[in-house]
Formats: structure tokens, sequence, C-alpha cells
């Protein structure tokens, strides 16, 4: 099965296909090389997290609306290891080493638990970024979040 054969929200798909649209043959695509202005019906989905230290941290370095609106607090500018500690690190933060070591995309799906969202369910694209094409510097993707019953 194809990587985006696995992605079942369409806004996600073209983040994916966005991404891979920038792809040049053996190099990862640079934050350069992506423009919002090619993008707008995207933004509210989209991500971009720095990776500190060569992948000991990450930084949310931007955070479209959807997703701040979501998880109902923004989380910009915040490291992972500070901010998300109790929470982040046990569900995500291992795609994104993953990621890191890999350079190739994650496609990640769970739920909102740990937020005190259990009636909310979300699926996740990560693309690598690299400055000099190889290593991951950044990583690139989308969010889209899903009820998946009323709140109590």
């Amino acid at each position: 099965m194809d990587f985006v054969d696995q992605i079942k929200a369409e806004i996600l798909r073209k983040i994916y296909r966005y991404w891979r649209g920038k792809c040049r043959e053996g190099a990862l695509p640079s934050r350069a090389d992506l423009d919002p202005i090619d993008i707008p019906a995207l933004l509210a989905h989209v991500f971009l997290i720095d990776v500190v230290d060569g992948g000991r941290d990450f930084r949310y370095r931007l955070l479209g609306t959807h997703i701040v609106e979501s998880v109902g607090f923004e989380f910009t500018g915040q490291l992972v290891s500070e901010f998300m500690r109790d929470h982040e690190e046990e569900i995500l933060a291992p795609d994104y080493h993953k990621l890191v070591e890999g350079r190739e995309p994650q496609h990640v799906t769970g739920n909102m638990v740990a937020f005190g969202r259990d009636y909310m369910s979300y699926e996740t694209v990560m693309c690598p970024l690299s400055s000099d094409g190889e290593a991951v510097d950044m990583i690139f993707g989308g969010l889209c979040f899903q009820l998946e019953r009323e709140q109590d």
C-alpha cells in the first residue's frame, strides 16, 4: 500500500502530496521550499516543528488555527520536553524520533485522552525537512481532529 493510501483525511493527503512535490531526487525539501501562498486552504491544519539538538528535543514553530482550537490552547514556541511532558512525549515524540532517524514521513492516528478530550480523535502526517537535503532539522505536517461522540 502506498503511503498516501493510509491517510484518511483528504486535507492530510493534500499536505503530504504538497511535501512530496517539493522532494528532489535523493534530497529532502527544506523549509525554504515551502510557500504558504501555495497552500492557503491547508494552513489551518499545518504545523512546523523544529528539531532541536539533532532530535534531543523538538520545538513547535507554527501551529494552524484548527490545531490550536482543537487542542484548546496555544503552544507555539514551546519545547516538547517543557510543555508536553505528561502527554506529547508519550504519544508523538517517538514518532518524531523515528522520522528524524529514518528521514521518512510518518502517519499516526490516536485520541485525545491525555488532554481530557476522549471524545476526540486525531490523524497526523509528519514529513521531514532538511536545510542541507540530508539531516532532518524540521518537521512539516498536518493534523486533523474529529469528534468521536458527544461530550458528556
